[in-house]
C-alpha cells in the first residue's frame, strides 16, 4: 500500500537513523569579513607589481641613455671601453757581451770613467824624495817577502819612474822565477781600481775580488782589490790599494820572467793575494 512521506517525516526517519544533526559553526558575518580582507590584499599586491614594472622601466631607460639623463647632463651616449693604455717602457735593449779582460789596471775616480789624474812624484819634490826613503828603509829593515822567495837583484830599491814610485825585481823559489813589481801613484783625488775590466786584451779572469785593507788612525777604510787573470799561458796576480787621501800602492807577481817576452816558465805567480796584501801594507799607511 502506497504511502505519501511528508518532509517532516523523511527528517524524522533520518534523525532516528543517524542520530541528530550537528549545530552551524559557521558565522555568516565572519566569512563576509574574511572574503573583504582577502580582496583588499589582492588588489594592493596588485598595484606594488605595476609600481615596481614601472621603476624598473624608467632605470632600463636610464642606463641606455647614460647617466647624465638622470642627472640633466648632456648624453654622452653608453660607455664604451675606454682609450687603450700606452706603455711607457722603452724598447727591449739588447744583451751585449762582457767586455774582454786584460791584466791592464784601470783607475778611475769614484764618481766618474774618467781616469783621475795623477801627481807627478818627482826627485826634486821633497815630500816624492821622502816617500822613496821610507819605503827603501821599511824594505832594508824588514822585507814584507815570504821567506821562501828570493829577490833577484838581492835588494831590490825604489825609483822615480813615469811619474810614480816603482820596484821591480825577479823572485825565485823552488818552481823557478817570476817577475815581481811594486807601483805606487799618487793621484789628485781618491781612485777606484778596476783591475779586472779591460776592452783591449782579450784574456780570461780566474778571481776577481774586494779586499778589506784595514782602517786609518782616523777610522777611514781603505779599500783593496785583488785579481787573478790569464792571457795565455801568463797569470798574473795583482792587488790595488788605495787611500783616502790619493796614494795608490799595486804589487804585482806573475809566472813569467821580467822583461822577458812569452817568459813564462812556472806554473802560477810566486805571490799568492795573501802575501801580495802584506807587501803592499808595508810600511804602513805612511803620511803623504
Amino acid at each position: 500500500m502506497n504511502r505519501e512521506f511528508r518532509d517532516e517525516d523523511i527528517r524524522d526517519l533520518l534523525g532516528g537513523a543517524l542520530g541528530s544533526e550537528p549545530p552551524m559553526t559557521i558565522d555568516r558575518a565572519s566569512v563576509i569579513q574574511a572574503g573583504k580582507r582577502s580582496l583588499r590584499r589582492r588588489r594592493l599586491v596588485a598595484g606594488a607589481g605595476v609600481a615596481a614594472g614601472v621603476v624598473a622601466v624608467a632605470l632600463g631607460a636610464t642606463a641606455l641613455a647614460g647617466p647624465s639623463a638622470l642627472f640633466g647632463g648632456p648624453d654622452l651616449g653608453p660607455a664604451g671601453p675606454g682609450p687603450a693604455s700606452t706603455s711607457t717602457t722603452g724598447p727591449a735593449t739588447p744583451e751585449t757581451t762582457r767586455p774582454p779582460y786584460s791584466t791592464t789596471t784601470v783607475r778611475t775616480s769614484p764618481s766618474t770613467d774618467a781616469p783621475a789624474p795623477r801627481i807627478a812624484l818627482s826627485p826634486r819634490d821633497p815630500k816624492s824624495a821622502g816617500l822613496v826613503a821610507q819605503y827603501n828603509s821599511a824594505y832594508s829593515a824588514a822585507s814584507p817577502l815570504p821567506h821562501w822567495a828570493e829577490p833577484l837583484p838581492r835588494a831590490p830599491k825604489f825609483e822615480l819612474v813615469d811619474g810614480g814610485m816603482r820596484l821591480a825585481a825577479e823572485l825565485k823559489d823552488s818552481q823557478g822565477l817570476g817577475e815581481f813589481r811594486i807601483e805606487v801613484f799618487k793621484s789628485a783625488s781618491p781612485s777606484v781600481s778596476q783591475p779586472c775590466r779591460s776592452a783591449s786584451t782579450p784574456a780570461v779572469v780566474l778571481s776577481c775580488e774586494p779586499v778589506d785593507m784595514g782602517e786609518l788612525a782616523d777610522g777611514r777604510r781603505v779599500n783593496g782589490f785583488f785579481s787573478a787573470i790569464k792571457t795565455g799561458a801568463e797569470i798574473t796576480h795583482t792587488l790595488s790599494m788605495w787611500r783616502p787621501d790619493g796614494l795608490e800602492i799595486v804589487a804585482t807577481s806573475t809566472n813569467a820572467r821580467l822583461g822577458v817576452p812569452g817568459g813564462v816558465n812556472r806554473a802560477g805567480p810566486t805571490l799568492s793575494k795573501a802575501n801580495l796584501r802584506q807587501i803592499v801594507l808595508t810600511p804602513g799607511f805612511v803620511p803623504w
